[in-house]
């Protein structure tokens, strides 16, 4: 767990409990999760090796941070197919979590960087991360939420009769 020196109290109390909890739920170590499929509860957080790339199977994930005043940012949510990377130990408490039930496959860097679309797949990735944040900078709430929802339609969207549905609670229609 790494937190920002200027963490409040109550926020240093949580996230605390917070790993605490985890930590009894007897997770398997990183380096014996290795390309076998992991299941995740929704809400369970998902910790890996440094050197791992995530590829979700199922399911959905959220990529949020916590400031030090404890307001928790979502970053971005990923579905089946995307490609997660963890993030360096720093001043950021940068966490995933399972949106809903998920089955996760981790893979070492070397071996995921020598399949032959994993270049594309993660410019992918970083296309949408850029896109995510052009959306969380738009001055006007109103738009904010259009852009998010426009991005999320695009990522995850089914067409109907009425519109696009976007439902990230059933990852088999995804």
């Amino acid at each position: 767990l790494v937190l920002p020196g200027s963490t409040s109290a109550p926020l240093l109390v949580q996230s605390i409990g917070q790993v605490l909890a985890a930590g009894r739920q007897a997770a398997p170590h990183p380096l014996e999760e290795r390309n076998v499929p992991r299941f995740y509860a929704r809400g369970e957080v998902i910790r890996f090796s440094p050197d791992a790339v995530l590829e979700i199977r199922e399911g959905f994930v959220a990529q949020t941070i916590i400031h030090p005043d404890g307001a928790e940012v979502l970053l971005g949510l990923f579905g089946p197919g995307q490609l997660l990377t963890p993030h360096p130990e720093d001043d950021c408490l940068i966490q995933l979590r399972a949106h809903t039930e998920a089955t996760i496959r981790s893979e070492p860097w070397e071996a995921a960087s020598r399949r032959p679309d994993f270049a594309m797949r993660l410019r992918t990735r970083l296309w949408q991360m850029e896109a995510w944040a052009s959306m969380q900078v738009r001055p006007y709430l109103e738009d904010r939420l259009l852009g998010i929802l426009t991005l999320l339609a695009e990522q995850f969207g089914r067409p109907q009769p009425d519109g696009v549905l976007v439902d990230l609670l059933d990852s088999s229609k995804a």
